[in-house]
């Protein structure tokens, strides 16, 4: 657990796979506790875990914020983490890790608009902040805030793009402009 909490998260995958592997099946409470601190661990390279795996621990928290991540649905997973689920992340410690996973909601909400475009590489900003705006219940988003967002995923490596500020475009590479995280890690 000290890897993740200094978020060490490679190192954290390494230790809780084996521990979760080697996890007697009858002691389902043990299982569910490593499944949880793995799979944020995971997370962070893009790895997310089947969904039956999962409910088969029953950790409905969790399965909520994989499908709101897996979908790019931002007022979902903001209602998981802040009220729905917020006392059972708490209660793990896990909350602050699990808020780090809203940008791989915000990467792949991207991805579904940069597809809706027929994988253009060149899309004003405008079109993600409607995306936002529609993901997050026409919560207002400003070209602004859209772009620190968009900014945060290039630096980060997962985006291939630059932003042009004079037009208001961001001009994405031509291949693999989303490469898969556990690249970019």
């Amino acid at each position: 657990k000290s890897a993740l909490f200094k978020d060490d998260y490679r190192k954290a995958a390494d230790c809780f796979d084996p521990i979760f592997q080697r996890c007697p099946k009858f002691m389902k409470k043990n299982k569910a506790s490593i499944l949880i601190h793995l799979c944020i661990s995971k997370m962070q390279f893009g790895f997310t875990p089947a969904l039956h795996i999962v409910a088969k621990y029953k950790l409905t928290a969790f399965y909520d914020v994989l499908i709101a991540i897996k979908h790019g649905q931002l007022y979902a997973f903001d209602q998981c983490i802040k009220t729905i689920h917020r006392n059972f992340f708490l209660s793990k410690g896990l909350l602050l890790h699990v808020e780090t996973l809203y940008l791989l909601a915000v990467r792949n909400l991207f991805r579904q608009v940069w597809l809706i475009m027929n994988k253009e590489n060149k899309i004003s900003i405008e079109a993600f902040t409607c995306a936002i705006q529609w993901s997050n219940n026409g919560e207002p988003c400003d070209q602004l805030e859209c772009a620190t967002l968009l900014a945060t995923l290039i630096t980060q490596s997962r985006l291939k793009a630059y932003i042009s500020y004079k037009h208001m475009m961001v001009v994405l590479s031509k291949e693999d402009p989303f490469p898969k995280i556990q690249q970019t890690i």
